[in-house]
C-alpha cells in the first residue's frame, strides 16, 4: 500500500493527496484544528468502499507526567492557545460522540 502525506490544515483546503484512500490515519491532529469535522468529511469523501478512518487524539485534561505539577504551566498555556485559535484541546474525550457522528463506528 503506498503511503501519501498531506496537509491537515482543512482551512486552506489543500488538494487531497490521493484520489481515493483505503485508510486515513490522523494521530494528534484534530485537537489543533478549529474545524476537525471539515477535515474528516473531506477524508470520508475520498475513502474507498470498505475503507477506514482511524483517529487518535489527546485530552489535555489528563496527567502527562508524574509529578503532574512540572508540566502544568505548559499544559495550561497550550489549552489557552488552542482555545484562542478555536481548537479543542479536549477533543479526545468526545471523538466518537461529536466528530462526524453519523459515520463513526466505535
Amino acid at each position: 500500500m503506498p503511503l501519501r502525506e498531506g496537509s491537515a490544515d482543512a482551512d486552506k483546503l489543500h488538494p487531497w493527496p490521493a484520489d481515493k484512500a483505503a485508510l486515513v490515519y490522523a494521530r494528534f491532529v484534530l485537537t489543533h484544528l478549529a474545524d476537525p469535522e471539515r477535515l474528516l468529511e473531506r477524508a470520508w469523501d475520498r475513502l474507498l468502499p470498505g475503507g477506514a478512518i482511524v483517529t487518535e487524539d489527546i485530552d489535555y485534561g489528563s496527567q502527562f507526567c508524574d509529578p503532574p505539577a512540572r508540566l502544568r504551566p505548559l499544559r495550561l498555556l497550550y489549552v489557552e492557545a488552542a482555545r484562542w485559535r478555536g481548537a479543542d484541546p479536549f477533543i479526545g474525550r468526545s471523538l466518537g460522540a461529536s466528530v462526524a457522528p453519523t459515520r463513526v463506528q466505535t
